[in-house]
């Protein structure tokens, strides 16, 4: 059987792009990268960054945004350019490690220059560093930000430890609990979120925010009336939005189902196809962040709070579908309610509280 080591040599084709080569030439800095000193990558990760180096050359990606989910479902990163690029997708990137001690304000709450940030964890305190790790199965090409790539990460102290609050890994462990009890989870998600028109031009002094301070929101105007649920000639008049929307998420292989409109006024509804456990969480990430910054390039802001002003008739939320399945079987063991194993659901409580997590 090939090694993931022997599959990840014969992939790196170190010609120049000028002389044939299909990849950028691999650096031996790269290949003693921090992935590599951890051992955080198995053969799938491996393959999945072999197929990376080719869609970068092929697409001619020059810029990646590498991103985590933080505690409140926000994504943070930084973007990697040039020679910076391979190396920190297979080195890592260093971020500040107060981003995972922030509120939604980009306050930080915990006291970071202590010598644990009063978490009890080691690494923490002092503002140091932690270390982005891109799992290149997530990775995708922007289809609106030109020549640019997106990938999600993982948290690991410089030392290689994971970083407790990741949530990514947060979720992998309640996953790794239900394997443990024979179960694995398939999830399907219902998102409702609120689309506004943008009506200021840009930013002015009054929108500037400060730490624990947001400034001023922006001008808004309504894109419906509501109280039409579901109506069709709604739905229509926003068929640019809905266009570009559906394009967005289908190119980021996204498995939509539905756009729809709701209830409230500038309220709609996205359905996802059911994906198992880590996969459909990673798909509302990229789901709700597509639509943000999809919505502002087309002249609307997107939000996903409950109830936004001028929404007051219809708060947002959403519904989050789970199966449990018996991973040796294959069957799914809650159709039956009168089976005792309708017990695991106590199980997929606990992964749903892990799913919120990341996703939330």
């Amino acid at each position: 059987m090939e090694t993931s080591g022997a599959r990840h040599e014969r992939s790196a084709d170190e010609r120049p792009i000028s002389l044939g080569g299909s990849a950028r030439p691999m650096l031996a800095a790269d290949r003693d990268g921090f992935v590599d000193r951890h051992d955080l990558w198995g053969e799938a990760e491996h393959a999945a960054a072999a197929q990376i180096r080719r869609v970068i050359d092929e697409r001619g990606i020059e810029m990646v945004r590498v991103a985590f989910a933080d505690q409140h479902g926000t994504l943070r990163g930084k973007t990697l350019v040039g020679d910076g690029l391979w190396g920190g997708l297979r080195g890592g990137v260093r971020v500040p490690s107060s981003l995972v001690l922030k509120d939604t304000s980009g306050k930080s709450v915990y006291p970071v220059f202590s010598r644990d940030a009063g978490t009890g964890i080691e690494g923490l305190g002092g503002a140091g560093d932690v270390v982005l790790v891109p799992d290149p199965k997530t990775f995708r090409v922007l289809p609106w930000a030109p020549n640019t790539g997106w990938v999600l990460c993982d948290l690991h102290f410089p030392d290689g430890r994971p970083v407790a609050f990741s949530t990514r890994r947060i979720f992998r462990e309640a996953l790794a609990d239900l394997a443990a009890r024979g179960y694995g989870v398939t999830i399907g998600v219902e998102i409702e979120f609120h689309v506004f028109r943008a009506l200021d031009e840009g930013l002015g002094d009054h929108h500037v925010a400060a730490p624990g301070r947001p400034g001023e929101a922006p001008g808004l105007g309504p894109v419906s009336r509501g109280a039409q649920l579901l109506r069709e000639e709604d739905l229509d008049a926003l068929d640019d939005l809905v266009q570009a929307l559906s394009a967005g998420l289908l190119a980021l292989d996204l498995p939509l189902r539905s756009l729809e409109l709701e209830f409230g006024p500038s309220q709609l509804e996205m359905t996802l196809a059911p994906r198992p456990g880590l996969q459909a969480a990673d798909d509302v990430v990229l789901a709700r962040t597509a639509i943000r910054q999809i919505c502002r390039r087309h002249g609307y802001v997107a939000t996903f709070m409950s109830r936004p002003a001028g929404a007051d008739t219809a708060s947002a939320g959403w519904h989050l579908h789970q199966s449990l399945v018996d991973l040796e079987s294959g069957e799914n063991v809650v159709v039956d309610t009168s089976d005792p194993r309708v017990r695991a659901w106590y199980a997929a409580a606990i992964v749903a509280q892990s799913f919120l997590a990341i996703a939330r």
